[in-house]
């Protein structure tokens, strides 16, 4: 059970991470583009550590998606970034094609008796 809490601490990382390579205004501000990259690191360790109990596919398909989700929200609450019809379905085709792989992963993984949790 562990390994889904590495993967929730990777996921934070990565959002945390995405949010300060903004701040870094292309690396312009040294101290958020370096804090960028420690954040990074962290977010490939703890998601490295959650790959030990959870298949890769499912990892993956978990941290992209909330990590778009999160990442999308934090950009409208924070950067005050405009919702466009472009970016909703740009957005929402994401997340479809995150929910049919994670429906098909799942689906595959418990007829074989493979889903690790």
């Amino acid at each position: 059970m562990f390994y889904y809490f590495y993967l929730s601490l990777a996921i934070l990382f990565e959002i945390a991470a995405t949010s300060l390579l903004k701040l870094s205004q292309g690396f312009s501000k040294l101290f958020f583009g370096c804090l960028a990259l420690m954040f990074y690191g962290l977010c490939f360790f703890f998601l490295s550590l959650s790959l030990k109990g959870i298949q890769l596919n499912l990892a993956y398909a978990i941290w992209s998606a909330i990590g778009l989700v999160g990442t999308t929200i934090l950009s409208i609450l924070l950067w005050h970034e405009k919702v466009t019809a472009v970016s909703l379905f740009r957005d929402k085709s994401s997340y479809c094609r995150t929910l049919f792989l994670l429906n098909f992963i799942t689906k595959d993984s418990l007829e074989n008796g493979e889903l690790y949790v």
